[in-house]
């Protein structure tokens, strides 16, 4: 399933697999920039023994977005 929320240029996508009863996504995106290119990939697993707590996709997306202006800006 493609993500809403990138730049135009940008590709995100989710892939959803079920496997037995369980279901589990993981989430990609791909983007040029210049000669250069920034590829992201979550793989969402959770542990009890974490406690930070992320909203995905969209977490995903801001850090995403913000590894991109990083890119650009060096």
């Amino acid at each position: 399933t493609e993500l809403a929320g990138l730049e135009p240029g940008a590709l995100g996508y989710q892939q959803t697999m079920k496997l037995d009863d369980a279901q589990s996504s993981i989430f990609m995106a791909f983007q040029n920039i210049g000669g250069r290119a920034v590829f992201g990939v979550a793989f969402p697993v959770e542990d009890p023994r974490i406690s930070a707590k992320a909203s995905l996709p969209q977490t995903f997306l801001d850090i995403f977005a913000k590894q991109v202006a990083k890119s650009r800006s060096s």
